[in-house]
């Protein structure tokens, strides 16, 4: 469908856009069924719980898959990391 244009490159001619921007967007087609988000930058939970809840509420059936190195997320015990946050 795309790419996220996070930062304006020097051949770049589209506006840098933030993550929910660029899932809204997507969100516009219905050709894709999920959608995979691999970032080395520290996104912050807040912002992946709004692209959750953009596809969740989608009318079209899709899937939302997420990398994290945030370690608690394998701690049955952590309530606050974002695989728990994501599950309420």
């Amino acid at each position: 469908v795309g790419r996220w244009v996070k930062t304006k490159g020097d051949s770049e001619q589209a506006t840098p856009e933030t993550l929910e921007q660029a899932v809204n967007a997507m969100l516009d087609y219905t050709s894709w069924y999920g959608l995979g988000i691999a970032d080395d930058a520290d996104i912050p939970d807040a912002d992946w719980l709004k692209v959750a809840a953009a596809i969740e509420s989608s009318s079209v059936s899709r899937i939302l898959a997420i990398t994290t190195s945030d370690e608690k997320c394998l701690q049955t015990a952590s309530s606050d990391d974002l695989a728990s946050k994501l599950k309420t």
